[in-house]
């Protein structure tokens, strides 16, 4: 064994060094997913020549024309592949009509060796096709007019002579997935909402995914072509001329004609019904007369939409014994009506209802699994849930007339989710209850809760933040051993003396507090502290060494800050702290950060030899050894009404070419500036080209929308690691661009990512335990590095 002494700086040195070569690496990888694409490589190295992207910076607008199926989509998807990873804001949205429209083909010949080729990938597997099918293989070229769907959905329809035509159950599926399951859905869900019937998802789904029927993603997700789409439909609506008889529904004006003449019957299976683009819709007391088979309802309207719904207020839904999913966004009616049998009911979700009450009495609620009722302002009580026993998400945000939580939840014991954000008059809540699968539970902005919410000893995420609890009781730390996020912070907290060691992130926005608590500054595995607005807070003591972000914005008091972190940050912001005392800004400033620094300035420092007035600055390219490091800084005006500030600096050479950028983006939550401000970044030099040859190098510094904004920027050059010993931190530190996804990397045993409004949504934990996550989480950095599909996989099987 060979041990190595190493100082702190060279340790930060060398963290960084790792990540960035690694995500060099991973973003120099190529995907596999368009492995085995006939014809692919020729339509990108068109579009790129189109595009010539190493000729200016101009903003480029290509256009795909061709027929439904024939690899537009694809062709951009690749393209997108293969350049995202040079570019800090990237998004790529499928389905988007219009815009203007650019010939990208080959000829006809061409064209028809290629048809045969993906035919003969998909039937045989080979790339040619095999001797004897020659005559059949132009027919089937013919007949698909080239079409790479087509070919691929035939070709596999006859690959293996077992297997010429779908099984009943998957053409069953086939048709679920094309008229009720095809956005958004996942397999997990899928398969919880066929659970009763005979249909096997798993198998079913691997039959259509080898006949190019449907498409799983990386993600789990069920992927279906627009044009099969519309085959599933057309299926569906050949079934019968009457509407009312066939087994979906999802025309808009046929479901409201079906609904209003009381003509549905037992074929009926799903109706998927979107009001955005009607007026008036009427639903008559008996409209779901003879659909006593009906499992999937949804209906649909946008809040503010001119379409308005009618329902009778004893709408009789006796109907309807075999739902199992219900959603309804913007309910009409005060309560389900009393004939309702919510017994098979497996998803109840009714955002921005009406309700006051769902339902009188005790229901079978055995089978549910999800109840969401979301911003229903007027519902004023839950019922008793004592019977939903499998119930594994509730949630309630922005209920602002309830007041009570009943203690039926106790016998929620697979409850994981309790989502309770913004209930204004919230105030009862049960007590001694241990709920043993809750892991989440969000109540901040609960403004008339006193109670603190001990449910469980399982929490891994508790948010209180805005309430009227005063103190975190010692029971948390006995108790809560998997808890990592804590989200506390208000003005009514008095006291903070118990805080589980395992808490990675800690929240203690808007509190009154004056110092650290000594239980804060003692915690082993803290990564994020946030003590944003709490504006009589006058110093910072040392922070535990795993650190990993600060933000103190808002902290007018503010005066000293205890600059010994261990370890490069993530950010330091100090947004509206005029109070900082010169050591504390100085200490500040040298920190050696993956993102951003952000602090209050009159003007560059000095330190910044490099300067100039304006938003931009040139410098000799002898200044910089290859490779160099720097750090930019940046003063700009304020800003107001802005709840993200995207800072950015972009190197160019002499004759124009890009060589590197670095962008970043500042959460200010529309606090109104007190001054101007100072932006800092750390950065390397490393062309993104590397056969750019130049005299001089310009750095242009952005202030998304607010570029006006900067008043003066400037540059240091950092020294060589190798060159001094004696080197400040500062000038040993190195990191990577945003450009390569090194800004959000997190390194060490433990992790978390934190974004949006700090709640669990955007927190991430992993600690060789589940890992955690939203589906609504922002992952661009993993996207970059090639990591998210290694993250599901491990989600999977953890």
């Amino acid at each position: 064994m060979i041990l190595f002494a190493i100082g702190r700086a060279n340790e930060a040195e060398m963290i960084l060094k790792i990540a960035s070569d690694v995500s060099d690496k991973l973003n120099a990888t190529p995907s596999r997913d368009f492995d085995g694409m006939v014809g692919l490589e020729a339509h990108l190295t068109e579009l790129k020549s189109l595009l010539c992207l190493e000729c200016d910076d101009d903003v480029k607008m290509i256009g795909i024309w061709g027929p439904a199926g024939i690899g537009k989509t694809t062709i951009a998807r690749a393209l997108y592949d293969q350049l995202s990873s040079s570019f800090r804001f990237v998004c790529f949205i499928g389905n988007l009509k219009g815009g203007y429209k650019s010939r990208v083909g080959v000829d006809d010949y061409d064209s028809k060796l290629e048809a045969l080729e993906i035919l003969s990938l998909a039937a045989f597997k080979e790339n040619s096709v095999r001797d004897g099918f020659e005559e059949l293989a132009n027919k089937v070229v013919g007949f698909c007019s080239n079409l790479p769907l087509g070919l691929a959905v035939v070709g596999s329809s006859v690959r293996g002579e077992s297997k010429t035509e779908l099984s009943k159950n998957d053409q069953a599926l086939f048709l679920h997935i094309a008229c009720f399951f095809c956005f958004d859905e996942d397999v997990d869900h899928l398969t919880s909402m066929l659970a009763h019937s005979n249909l096997d998802v798993g198998n079913g789904l691997k039959t259509l995914t080898d006949k190019s029927l449907v498409n799983i993603s990386f993600y789990s997700e069920i992927v279906m072509h627009s044009l099969l789409q519309k085959l599933g439909r057309q299926i569906v609506v050949e079934q019968s001329h009457e509407p009312g008889k066939r087994q979906f529904l999802v025309d808009p004006q046929e479901i409201h004609d079906v609904l209003a003449n009381e003509t549905g019957t037992g074929s009926l299976i799903g109706i998927k019904f979107d009001m955005t683009e009607m007026s008036e819709v009427r639903i008559s007391k008996r409209a779901f007369t003879g659909m006593h088979n009906l499992q999937f309802l949804q209906i649909d309207t946008e809040d503010g939409n001119d379409s308005f719904l009618h329902i009778q207020e004893d709408l009789d839904l006796e109907y309807l014994p075999r739902l199992r999913l219900l959603h309804w966004r913007l309910y009409p009616g005060k309560s389900l009506p009393a004939t309702f049998q919510p017994e098979r009911l497996v998803e109840l979700c009714m955002p921005q209802s009406n309700l006051e009450k769902l339902w009188y009495g005790v229901q079978p609620l055995v089978n549910l699994k999800k109840l969401i009722l979301d911003s229903s302002y007027r519902l004023k009580e839950i019922p008793n849930l004592s019977n939903a026993t499998n119930l594994e998400t509730l949630s309630l945000s922005s209920c602002s007339s309830l007041v009570e939580l009943p203690s039926s939840i106790g016998n929620l014991h697979k409850l994981e989710k309790l989502i309770m954000r913004s209930c204004k008059k919230l105030r009862v809540i049960p007590t001694n209850i241990n709920l043993a699968s809750l892991e989440e539970v969000h109540m901040s902005y609960c403004s008339q809760l006193k109670t603190f919410p001990e449910f469980s000893s399982s929490i891994w995420y508790l948010a209180v933040r805005d309430t009227k609890i005063e103190d975190v009781p010692a029971s948390l730390v006995g108790r809560w051993s998997r808890c990592r996020g804590l989200d506390v912070g208000s003005k009514s907290l008095k006291r903070l003396i118990n805080i589980r060691l395992s808490v990675t992130k800690l929240d203690l926005i808007n509190s009154d507090i004056k110092r650290i608590p000594e239980c804060i500054t003692g915690l082993p595995q803290l990564e994020y502290l946030i003590v944003e607005n709490c504006t009589n807070l006058v110093s910072i003591p040392a922070l535990p060494p795993s650190l990993k972000s600060l933000n103190a914005n808002n902290c007018l008091s503010l005066k000293t800050v205890h600059c010994s972190f261990h370890s490069p940050l993530k950010e330091l912001t100090f947004y509206n702290c005029l109070k900082l005392d010169e050591e504390a800004r100085r200490g500040i400033i040298q920190q050696p950060v993956y993102k951003y620094i952000c602090l209050p300035g009159k003007e560059v420092p000095s330190e910044f030899s490099h300067r100039a007035t304006g938003n931009s600055i040139t410098i000799s390219e002898a200044t910089f050894a290859a490779s160099s490091r720097f750090k930019v800084c940046f003063l700009v005006s304020p800003i107001e009404d802005c709840g993200f500030i995207t800072i950015g600096c972009c190197l160019t050479s002499k004759e124009g070419v890009v060589i590197n950028s670095f962008f970043s983006e500042a959460r200010v939550y529309e606090l109104s500036p007190l001054s101007e401000h100072l932006f800092i970044l750390h950065c390397e030099r490393r062309n993104r080209r590397h056969d750019v040859a130049t005299s001089e190098i310009t750095f242009e510094f952005r202030c998304v929308y607010n570029d006006e904004k900067i008043i003066e920027c400037g540059v240091h050059v950092l020294a060589e690691a190798a060159e001094s010993s004696s080197n400040s931190e500062v000038d040993n530190f190195e990191t990577g661009s945003s450009s390569s996804g090194v800004d959000n990397i997190q390194l060490g045993s433990n992790s978390c990512e934190v974004d949006g409004d700090y709640e669990a949504e955007a927190f991430m934990v992993s600690q060789g335990e589940n890992i955690k996550t939203s589906k609504n989480t922002r992952w661009s950095w993993l996207q970059k590095l090639g990591l998210k599909k290694k993250m599901n996989k491990t989600k999977q099987t953890s």
